[in-house]
């Protein structure tokens, strides 16, 4: 077996160490781990709890430095605790492989050792707390950071190229794009503002911690997305149904379209709130991040279908054509 002890200064050394040297504390959890291997961390500063360091370890597993790993298993132990919270400044961490016999394999032993003695090295090297992300380096975080800039484009270019084919002009595209826009910057924003608020008596009582961008919060924001522009959607509908045969959209229409959608959209985002607020609180870390980006993208996300896209409506009309859509002089709605 190997242990891996956290010396003091934060730096993590690595000692191999006989299995009869290994105290019995840790022995009867050892049954289950045949072949495997047994890390105990030490000085850990700031402490944290179980759930804590076994969700980065799961985040280290199913990242993309480690996908070798991925069907190794670990269970964490907390050794020595931190009176009056649930963390714990010492830990031991038991990995095994499930579907690997490793007698009389001492190098194929030794490599997994190595393998996952990695793992949790940069488990423990994170800055902050220890939430869900995952960290890249340079070149695979510019590869990524490009390929969801990418996504984000191609899904509003998208978005406008089906609206316009949907309602007849590129105005409700872009309307409903400006509103994506807004959405995301603002989800972006909260989640650059964690980083200052996460140790404060505010970030503490909301369960904040310092989020990151990774590939986990860039799906929350394409989820965003397609959450805000189906309800946008849903206005939209109701105001061309209520333009019927009209040419233009106006004011009344719009207010009166609003007015009408506005109890199945608050009702519609009461549910899914529901939803996201019990995944945020009890979900564990690995989807913490995730989640919190969500309620931050629900809650703009339905203020902006109704007080972002559909007033854009009549502000590109008036940008474009140089008069208001109110009145029978309206230009045609092309």
């Amino acid at each position: 077996m190997i242990t891996l002890d956290e010396a003091a200064g934060g730096k993590t050394i690595i000692t191999p160490e006989l299995i009869t040297k290994v105290s019995e504390v840790y022995r009867d959890e050892l049954l289950d781990f045949t072949g495997g291997a047994m890390f105990v961390i030490r000085d850990l500063s700031p402490a944290v709890s179980e759930a804590d360091l076994d969700g980065r370890i799961q985040a280290e597993r199913e990242g993309p430095h480690f996908t070798q790993l991925r069907y190794n298993r670990s269970k964490v132990i907390g050794l020595e605790a931190v009176e009056g919270t649930d963390a714990f400044s010492s830990f031991a961490v038991l990995a095994h492989n499930p579907n690997v016999d490793f007698t009389g394999r001492a190098k194929e032993l030794q490599t997994f050792v190595d393998n996952e003695a990695d793992l949790l090295d940069k488990a423990l090297q994170r800055a902050g707390s220890l939430g869900s992300a995952t960290v890249f380096d340079s070149t695979f975080a510019g590869q990524a950071g490009q390929a969801a800039i990418a996504a984000f484009v191609l899904s509003w270019l998208a978005i406008v190229a089906y609206l316009w084919i949907r309602f007849g002009s590129a105005r409700w595209g872009l309307a409903a794009v400006v509103c994506l826009v807004h959405d995301v910057v603002i989800a972006l924003g909260m989640v650059a503002i964690s980083g200052f608020i996460y140790n404060t008596v505010i970030g503490r009582m909301l369960a904040i911690e310092a989020f990151k961008i990774d590939m986990a919060m860039v799906a929350a924001f394409l989820t965003i997305i397609g959450y805000s522009v189906n309800d946008t959607i849903v206005v939209f509908d109701r105001i061309r149904e209520n333009r019927g045969r009209l040419t233009t959209v106006d004011e009344r229409t719009i207010n009166r379209s609003i007015n009408q959608t506005i109890s199945r959209t608050l009702l519609t985002t009461t549910t899914t709130l529901i939803a996201v607020v019990v995944m945020y609180t009890m979900g564990g870390a690995g989807i913490h991040a995730f989640t919190f980006a969500l309620l931050v993208g629900i809650i703009f996300g339905t203020y902006s279908s109704i007080a972002v896209a559909s007033p854009l409506l009549l502000g590109f009309k008036h940008a474009v054509v140089g008069k208001a859509m109110t009145g029978p002089e309206a230009v045609a709605d092309k």
